[in-house]
């Protein structure tokens, strides 16, 4: 008797398909690098029972011709039901848009199904505006209802499209320089300040130090307060080792009465661990 349940052996089954799809993909030149190479022998030892994908690398895939015929034998007409039924059929890929590369056109396509026209990006601003929608959300909710609305604006509009903010017609987020004056301004000094007030603001990033990408430096540097320098990592582990400290949470404590100690020494680049810090062998 198997060691695993029906639903287990399913998954194995649907596992085992898409990793005969990533190699092949990785073969043929499609797929940049593959999951797996480099790590397989590993992955093997882990599942053997998988090891059934290597003896279906010489099947074929049918052509998406004949993939068109074939869901439609089997009365499958969306994308959901064709992602239940492919793993009973070692000639069917798991995911077709992918493997076909420049022949794929569309779900609907594969399923013979009208292709839809959706509003110009103009047609779909003025859309929105009128149905009151103003959040990301929102959008995604309301657009099933309206057939003329592509569930994905930001692919299907390519280059002409901006961000979700300039499809409901909010403004700009403030640069950089003008978000520093602005938060001084408003008398925000602090991250949890910024937090819970930035939402009153339209323009004011919800995430600066992930908006401005490298032109961002710090929080600091956003509330106009002096750069704090640490000490090195050989310094700091002198630091702890003179005030007695042996453990992480006692280095939580202390931590906030110098300046000069960061509160995340786990990000120097020459990190090893906390017992490196403290100066223990693991398990001490």
């Amino acid at each position: 008797m198997s060691r695993y349940t029906k639903e287990q052996r399913e998954r194995l089954d649907q596992d085992a398909q898409q990793q005969r799809d990533w190699y092949r993909r990785y073969l043929r030149g499609t797929l940049d690098t593959c999951p797996i190479v480099g790590r397989r022998e590993a992955w093997w030892r882990a599942t053997p029972e998988r090891w059934v994908w290597l003896n279906e690398l010489s099947r074929e895939y049918l052509t998406l011709p004949q993939l068109k015929k074939a869901v439609k034998k089997e009365g499958i007409s969306s994308k959901p039901l064709y992602r239940k039924k492919y793993p009973k059929h070692s000639d069917w890929p798991s995911d077709p848009w992918c493997y076909y590369g420049d022949e794929w056109i569309s779900w609907r396509d594969l399923f013979g199904r009208k292709e839809l026209k959706f509003l110009t990006l103009p047609q779909l601003k003025r859309a929105v505006k009128k149905e009151g929608i103003s959040i990301h959300t929102a959008y995604q909710k309301e657009s099933p209802r309206h057939s003329d609305w592509s569930s994905d604006p930001n692919r299907y509009y390519g280059d002409e499209w901006i961000s979700w903010r300039d499809l409901f017609g909010k403004k700009k987020y403030l640069t950089l320089p003008q978000l520093k004056k602005a938060v001084k301004k408003a008398g925000i000094s602090g991250h949890p300040a910024y937090r819970k007030k930035y939402s009153k603001h339209s323009d004011w990033p919800s995430a600066p130090h992930i908006h401005y990408g490298d032109e961002w430096i710090s929080w600091r540097d956003l509330f106009g307060r002096k750069e704090l320098k640490f000490l090195t990592l050989p310094q700091l582990k002198k630091a702890v080792k003179k005030e007695g400290i042996c453990n992480q949470s006692a280095y939580r404590k202390e931590n906030p009465k110098h300046s000069d100690w960061p509160s995340h020494p786990d990000r120097y680049s020459e990190w090893i661990s906390w017992y490196d810090l403290f100066g223990k062998r693991r398990g001490k």
